[in-house]
């Protein structure tokens, strides 16, 4: 009885209390208001903007695409946006998670391509282990692992790329992004360049990173530019394809323009016989279009410019002779006698090593322009065979979306995937991927359509889960 009414006591002061913390919350805003009235606005944005994401997965997962571009530039510290991108990512996933697994209580690993990548991210975390034993500090191994997180948003874009609409909601998102990049990168490139006398400035001057994204929208201009269903959208997909292989000429990135050539070569092989004649005949009106575009855009500096790109792509066919690619050579051989010597567990994100570079460089270095031997050598074969079966049943399922998919604008789609999906893992024998945002977000994206399109396809005709192998059904 006691205890009863000394509950009933109490319970009219809590909304009293609450009420009181209330109008001090709101005098304290209004106080910090009128001597950091933007900073306060921005506070109120965001917490709303964070509270939207956690409710509706959709728009924060598109929230995040456009994020990307405060955080896929390398910095040394941590930057204001870089932790509020953290907070985001931490925001979307950790509410989908929740619902998913306590709420819901619904299934997240439901197939081949799921386990790959859910045993991928789970190696690169207990890599830890063998990190710490070989010597690499904690915060190299969480700066290293981090990148690789963004494969997570595969899951949730699985689940909420539930229709075409939001493919294109979340692909437009991408686009944005994109093309701000690439604005930005121009204009800087055309600004940095105006004072140069040789030719070796041009290169030195050269905007190298984000050229992932540049890429992928090269790639998947090219597909709308020939699947097109109307003239609007085949026209828009030739400027974007143009723009794009502009931004990606001024990288001078010979890796990711082999590879944007094979993923468009891809592409032309699985086109019917009579789109391989208007593509081969469109390409070359497009070559030189764009060779007009450099001469508009960077006046007299045009010529000076493509002379240095011809001798860009003459040092392609003579890689052996190209002491850029000898260093590499070398730093594979240093890599590789690493693996040999452990090469089941690897030795942790965050491992450094040395070698006798061919050109100056920072030794010990951690980067290796080598996919496979990256993830080898730090997470362990386990690790390498992860990540090749994600890659692999990508590549299957996207070509299988292509072939049985009737739908103009998905087969389109599809057919960049695959190009896309092809690019991707030819450079990353020379360069890379996943271990940089933009990279490891294009992986997700990638991942996350193909998941959520078969998914579909699979509820379509009955089944309750997504064989590897690619099965004679419709999409």
């Amino acid at each position: 009885m006691n205890s009863l009414a000394t509950e009933m006591d109490a319970s009219p002061k809590i909304p009293s209390l609450l009420l009181a913390a209330g109008i001090f919350a709101e005098i304290l805003a209004l106080v910090l208001s009128l001597q950091f009235p933007l900073e306060i606005f921005a506070v109120i944005c965001g917490v709303g903007v964070l509270y939207w994401s956690a409710k509706d997965t959709f728009f924060g997962l598109c929230f995040l695409v456009l994020l990307h571009y405060f955080v896929i530039q390398g910095t040394e510290g941590i930057s204001l946006m870089e932790g509020v991108f953290a907070l985001c990512f931490c925001c979307v996933l950790g509410s989908w998670f929740f619902r998913k697994l306590f709420l819901e209580r619904s299934k997240i690993l439901r197939d081949h391509l799921d386990y790959a990548v859910a045993g991928f991210l789970a190696l690169c975390v207990f890599s830890l282990v063998p990190a710490v034993l070989s010597g690499a500090s904690f915060g190299k191994w969480l700066r290293e692992l981090i990148p690789f997180l963004n494969l997570l948003l595969v899951f949730p874009l699985r689940d909420e790329l539930n229709s075409t609409r939001r493919i294109k909601i979340i692909s437009a998102c991408f686009l944005t992004l994109s093309i701000i990049v690439a604005v930005h990168s121009i204009f800087a490139y055309k600004q940095a360049i105006i004072s140069a006398v040789y030719a070796w400035e041009l290169l030195a001057l050269r905007q190298y990173t984000n050229a992932p994204l540049f890429l992928a929208i090269l790639i998947f201009g090219s597909a709308f530019f020939i699947l097109g269903r109307t003239k609007m959208e085949s026209g828009t997909a030739l400027l974007i394809t143009m723009f794009f292989a502009l931004a990606l000429i001024i990288t001078f990135a010979r890796g990711y323009w082999i590879a944007a050539a094979l993923g468009v070569l891809a592409i032309f092989w699985l086109l019917p016989a009579r789109d391989k004649t208007r593509m081969t005949i469109y390409f070359g009106i497009l070559t030189l279009i764009t060779i007009g575009v450099v001469f508009i855009f960077f006046g007299d500096l045009a010529e000076f410019f493509l002379k240095t790109i011809s001798s860009r792509f003459h040092t392609v066919g003579g890689a052996v002779q190209d002491k850029s690619f000898a260093n590499r050579l070398a730093e594979w051989q240093a890599v590789f006698a690493q693996i040999k010597a452990n090469p089941v567990l690897g030795y942790g994100l965050g491992k450094t090593y040395s070698y006798n570079a061919l050109i100056p460089i920072e030794m010990p270095t951690w980067y290796v322009h080598n996919t496979f031997l990256f993830v080898w050598y730090k997470i362990g074969l386990f690790g390498l065979i992860a990540l090749v079966l994600f890659l692999a049943g990508m590549l299957a399922r996207g070509l299988h979306i292509y072939r049985t998919n009737n739908d103009k604008f998905l087969k389109a789609f599809s057919l960049g995937l695959v190009g896309c999906i092809i690019a991707l893992v030819v450079v990353s024998f020379s360069s890379p991927q996943f271990i940089e945002k933009d990279s490891s977000l294009l992986g997700a994206l990638i991942g996350g359509i193909i998941q959520a399109v078969s998914a579909r396809g699979a509820n379509k005709t009955g089944e309750t889960s997504y064989p590897f192998a690619a099965q004679n059904r419709q999409v």
